[in-house]
């Protein structure tokens, strides 16, 4: 019976090992649409202003990674946001030229502009729920003199991270889902094993 129960527990982890490298390969397929998906210009929109606080270097939810905030004048009550991640180098170039009262052209997501700066758009359920509303990306940056960050700079270095991720989550899901199923596969031939010794026995 102790053998019993000990097959069956092994069974029902091969069964929830098989189900989350399921999960975890499907999660790789998304990243590769995701990837495949490259932002275009259609979908953004670039404004242009005067920046009205000093840079700062923050770290957002992780110490790994650092941005900084963009206030403009036109836009006082929102803070325009860049993380650095793998654009180290922009993000030091960006401190070293750039001063509260210079002019910078921002690119931002349309749909952002659109929804937040404009009011000419409606939030939609999920947008009513984020708490940082007073937050805009940012995925291009230049002034009159340097071009940080554009949007093929971007899309590049995003595609080499989803790369990582659909490489990483794939070989973990095949994995995972190749040992739930050897171990499904083991621990019912060794319960059907054990079921039939059983009723020879009775």
């Amino acid at each position: 019976e102790i053998y019993l129960s000990s097959g069956q527990w092994r069974l029902n982890f091969g069964v929830k090992l098989t189900v989350i490298g399921g999960l975890t390969i499907l999660f790789a397929i998304f990243l590769q649409i995701k990837k495949v998906k490259e932002l275009t210009h259609s979908d953004f929109t670039t404004i242009t202003d005067v920046i009205t606080n000093n840079t700062e270097v923050f770290r957002p939810r992780s110490r790994a990674l650092k941005g900084i905030h963009i206030q403009l004048k036109k836009y006082q009550n929102f803070k325009f946001e860049f993380i650095a991640n793998e654009f180290s180098s922009t993000l030091n170039d960006y401190i070293s030229n750039v001063k509260s009262g210079d002019t910078i052209s921002l690119t931002i997501k349309t749909e952002e502009y659109l929804m937040k700066l404009k009011k000419e758009k409606s939030l939609g359920f999920w947008d009513k729920q984020v708490v940082q509303y007073d937050v805009i990306g940012i995925y291009g940056l230049q002034d009159t003199n340097y071009m940080y960050l554009t949007l093929s700079n971007y899309n590049e270095t995003r595609n080499s991270v989803l790369l990582f991720g659909v490489l990483f989550f794939g070989f973990l899901g095949l994995l995972c889902l190749v040992s739930g199923l050897l171990l499904c596969w083991k621990n019912i031939t060794s319960l059907n094993n054990i079921s039939h010794k059983t009723q020879s026995k009775s």
